[in-house]
């Protein structure tokens, strides 16, 4: 059975949203068609003859995907932010009818638990990586510690910082990304690619801080960033806060995790002149990433809760759906935003 996957509105146009996220998507989106699938993106109007609808919610695009939702008139996914962030009880029930499942990389007990209240079911669908992209290189670690991120969105990462900064000693730090300058550090914006892979080897230890929110605890929030993913790909030895979060995909022998930044820049030393105990980490996590974390797995997940769930659906009206004028005007406005400004 080939089916027609149909991934609307993801704004993979914006170049923004494009490097940090388009090649991720790309390496998704390959995996499920080497598992006989055929993947169509569309942006405006949804694809006639696809088989199953993706909508994202959440962050005023649930708008636009509602209107998606009403043309379309086969089944839909919904892919959605953690529900601590946003969970609309009224429209998310008002679309149950057509709805498969939601997903998404919230992997506390709220979102479920949520979703289950008004009968959708919500799978907790974590980042992978790449093997292709994401890979160990044969090059001289030339940095003690890397780090590649923003702080703009993460202020708790300062905290890991200066506790690091102030055991660090005559060891050198790479840090690339945007938000520093008052450390000297220029703004930088690596795509996702090749070029992350070659920064990501070049260190002896790379480190990792999550927002303030994907560390909120197992009733409330918690998600991982692709990050741990693709240093796990790449063969790194990595550092890492949010442990409850972590250990929802690797074990303590694979990735070390504390959100204590004295505790996490300790760790982060001691790994950068243990060269053994270093080395022993990444080949852990490098076999645990090929095990359970690329993306190829990932899409042979999605494509089973499709096709668990698909010989139940039952076609439903499309006037359920029919936007009210309220949203209507909403998404006016947030298109028109978007057309000022590309990155809104």
């Amino acid at each position: 059975m080939t089916l027609t996957l149909d991934f609307f509105g993801l704004n993979l146009g914006n170049p923004i949203v494009r490097s940090k996220f388009g090649g991720m998507y790309d390496s998704f989106f390959a995996g499920l068609v080497k598992h006989g699938c055929q993947v169509i993106y569309s942006d405006q109007i949804p694809a006639n003859n696809a088989d199953i609808l993706i909508v994202p919610m959440g962050g005023g695009q649930e708008y636009s995907s509602l209107w998606a939702m009403h043309r379309f008139a086969g089944p839909v996914v919904l892919y959605v932010p953690p529900a601590n962030e946003w969970f609309d009880r009224q429209l998310l029930t008002r679309c149950r009818p057509k709805i498969l499942f939601a997903y998404g990389t919230d992997a506390s007990t709220l979102s479920p638990s949520l979703y289950s209240q008004i009968g959708i079911s919500y799978f907790y669908f974590p980042f992978g990586s790449d093997p292709q992209v994401m890979k160990p290189l044969d090059i001289p670690r030339q940095y003690d510690v890397v780090f590649v991120g923003s702080l703009e969105h993460a202020p708790r990462r300062i905290l890991f910082f200066e506790s690091l900064m102030k055991q660090i000693g005559s060891r050198n730090l790479l840090c690339v990304g945007t938000g520093w300058q008052k450390y000297g550090i220029p703004n930088q914006l690596v795509t996702w690619g090749s070029l992350l892979n070659v920064i990501y080897n070049l260190g002896k230890v790379c480190v990792n801080v999550h927002t303030d929110t994907q560390i909120l605890g197992q009733e409330k929030q918690l998600d991982l960033n692709n990050r741990v993913f693709d240093l796990a790909m790449a063969g790194c030895c990595q550092v890492c806060d949010n442990p409850d979060a972590v250990r929802f995909c690797f074990d303590d022998d694979e990735i070390v995790a504390t959100n204590d930044p004295k505790e996490w820049a300790k760790r982060v030393i001691h790994l950068v002149d243990d060269s053994q105990s270093a080395e022993r980490l990444r080949q852990k996590v490098f076999l645990r990433a090929h095990r359970d974390h690329m993306w190829s797995h990932r899409a042979k997940e999605f494509l089973g809760y499709i096709l668990t769930r698909l010989p139940r659906w039952q076609p439903v009206s499309a006037a359920i759906l029919q936007p009210s004028l309220g949203m209507l005007l909403t998404e006016v406005k947030r298109q028109t935003k978007r057309m000022i400004d590309w990155r809104a």
